[in-house]
C-alpha cells in the first residue's frame, strides 16, 4: 500500500505488478493479498475482489 485514508486504500505500483504476476500464475486473489500480508479480514473481501477485477481488465494497463 502506498497510502490509506478512512475511505480509500491506494496500492503501490509495485504491489499491482506483484498481484498481476501472481494472478498470471493462477494464484487466487485472496491468496495473493494474504501472502502480501493484507488479510481479507482487515481489507475486506469485496474490496479485494473489486481491486482484482479492475487490475486484470485489459484496458487497465493503458491507464497506468
Amino acid at each position: 500500500m502506498s497510502n490509506v485514508t478512512p475511505t480509500r486504500i491506494i496500492y503501490s505500483d509495485e504491489f499491482k505488478r506483484y498481484f498481476l504476476r501472481e494472478h498470471g500464475k493462477g494464484r487466487g486473489v485472496t491468496e495473493i493479498f494474504r501472502n502480501a500480508g493484507l488479510l481479507a479480514l482487515i481489507i475486506g473481501r469485496k474490496r479485494i475482489e473489486r481491486c482484482a477485477a479492475r487490475w486484470v481488465r485489459p484496458d487497465h494497463c493503458r491507464h497506468q
